[in-house]
């Protein structure tokens, strides 16, 4: 997949996003009361498809290319914050869909955006799952393409790489969904994260590379007809 491709997907994505609601949803419940509130449209169901035909292609794309050098800070930062991004952008107006179908099945009418000041049994048998199953994906979204030594959008756009430091292929799936889960910590924390590879002895290299035993590199040799 080109460059160029992705790149036009992803601001496509951006435009679409910008353009609507904010998409997902919440349930919230205390005693004697509740919340639920769930939303969801078009736009960000076409920009969530886009991506999710972005990240496929970009997994699929096994070019050859041969890691070079450690990929600097700042293009691991930009390519984590677009993947970020595409992986908001996927999972909540794709998530908040059965909510909001089941409460047409409840009401006898579909609307893309609901909110209301009780809960229903559904609320809790549906959207709690789909919570779990969110926090799920949202790992695998980072994590699968590491088992399978190819890239996540961000990385093909940045033209980065994450392999195993020892034999430069895949990552096992254990330590990819692991490495997944310590990499969104230390972008929580991305102000004692990035100085601190700053200040360390070796280019690019995050906290949790060291602890999981990974390398983001830099390809060379990567087509972008």
């Amino acid at each position: 997949m080109t460059r160029t491709m992705l790149l036009v997907i992803i601001v496509v994505a951006l435009v679409l996003n910008a353009a609507g609601e904010v998409t997902g949803f919440v349930i919230a419940a205390a005693i004697g009361s509740g919340f639920m509130a769930a939303s969801s449209s078009p736009a960000t169901v076409f920009a969530a498809l886009l991506l999710i035909f972005a990240y496929w292609m970009a997994l699929s794309d096994r070019t050859a290319a041969e890691p070079t050098w450690s990929a600097g800070i700042f293009a691991r930062a930009v390519a984590y914050l677009v993947d970020l991004f595409a992986a908001f952008a996927i999972l909540p107006p794709l998530l908040a869909l059965p909510l909001l179908w089941a409460e047409a099945g409840r009401t006898g009418s579909f609307s893309w955006s609901i909110e209301r000041a009780e809960l229903v049994p559904t609320d809790a048998t549906i959207g709690i799952p789909l919570l779990m199953l969110g926090v799920v994906l949202l790992n695998l979204y980072f994590a699968y393409p590491l088992t399978q030594g190819t890239q996540t959008p961000g990385c093909r756009l940045l033209g980065i790489r994450i392999i195993d430091f020892d034999n430069a292929e895949r990552v096992p799936m254990g330590r990819a969904v692991l490495r997944s889960f310590l990499a969104f910590l230390a972008a929580c924390g991305f102000f004692i994260t990035l100085p601190v590879a700053w200040w360390s002895g070796e280019r690019g290299v995050m906290w949790y590379d060291e602890i999981m035993d990974t390398r983001a590199v830099k390809l060379k040799g990567a087509v972008d007809d």
